[in-house]
C-alpha cells in the first residue's frame, strides 16, 4: 500500500491524471487458488489506485462491471493483437478449425 501511495503522491505533484489500466480479475482469486498469497496482499493497493483513478480502462465488461463506481468513467478497452506484430507464417488459432483449438 505505501507504494501506491507513494505513486498518488507523485501523479498529484505532477498535476496528472491517473489512467488505471486492468486486464486481469485479481480479486476472484480465492484462497485455493497457488497464487492466492502473491496477490492477495496487493489487493488494497489496486483498489486505492484504482479508487484515485480518473478513469479506468477494463480488458472486459466483468471486470467494468466490478470496477464501476471506483472512478468517474470506467471503460471497455478489450485486449486485442495486433497482427503486424506477427509473423507471417503465424495464424490464429480461429482461423485454424476447430481441430486445432485447445
Amino acid at each position: 500500500v505505501a507504494a501506491a501511495d507513494d505513486l498518488l503522491s507523485r501523479v498529484e505533484d505532477a498535476g496528472a491524471s491517473l489512467i488505471f489500466d486492468v486486464d486481469d480479475a485479481l480479486h476472484l482469486i480465492d484462497a485455493t487458488h497457488p497464487d492466492h498469497a502473491a496477490f492477495a496482499p496487493r489487493l488494497a493497493a489496486m483498489d486505492r489506485v484504482a479508487r484515485s483513478a480518473r478513469a479506468i480502462w477494463c480488458a472486459t465488461e466483468p471486470l467494468a462491471a466490478h470496477y464501476r463506481g471506483f472512478a468517474p468513467t470506467v471503460r471497455v478497452v478489450e485486449n486485442r493483437l495486433d497482427a503486424r506484430l506477427c509473423s507471417r507464417r503465424w495464424t490464429p488459432l480461429s482461423d485454424r478449425g476447430p481441430a486445432a483449438s485447445p
